[in-house]
């Protein structure tokens, strides 16, 4: 836990190689800990992956993102909820900008499901506007109109 506190230190302050490095070292550690950490572990995974985006490592960021969630998937507690969802939502930026419109169709709308559930609906919205986008360019616009529709009929907030 120390590791992932320096790395966030430095994924916090600009320094994305210092926090990864340092974050790999806790993911070993973390591997290696029994029982695993499911909680720690998926959080760990978040931060790794948002810093592995920062250095133009997508690929591997994609990986780490499903790392994430599978560790998040084990965890009963809803207090996990969030970052599940900052999760998917992060996964489904990266899936668009990689060209990986279907994956990302099915990562926004995974988060907008779970924003919805903890009652944040702004950032539910964003991510069924972004759902819509994502299959605007897969050219599904069957799911494009849907996600459309949605916010068409979501109440105004002032």
């Amino acid at each position: 836990e120390m590791l992932f506190a320096a790395g966030d230190d430095f994924a916090t302050s600009g320094n994305a190689h210092d926090a990864l490095r340092v974050l790999e070292q806790a993911l070993t550690c973390s591997d290696q800990a029994e029982p695993a950490d499911s909680r720690f572990l998926s959080k760990l995974c978040l931060l790794l992956a948002q810093q592995l985006v920062a250095v133009g490592a997508d690929d591997r960021a994609l990986r780490v993102y499903d790392q994430a969630l599978e560790a998040a998937s084990s965890v009963a507690d809803a207090t996990l909820r969030e970052t599940i969802a900052d999760t998917w939502e992060a996964k489904g930026a990266l899936c668009e900008r990689s060209g990986l419109f279907s994956e990302a169709t099915v990562s926004y709308g995974n988060a907008a499901a779970l924003f919805d559930a903890i009652a944040q609906p702004s950032a539910g919205m964003r991510c069924v506007f972004a759902r819509g986008r994502a299959a605007v360019l897969e050219h599904d616009f069957a799911v494009a109109c849907q996600a459309f529709e949605t916010i068409a009929a979501a109440p105004l907030v002032n």
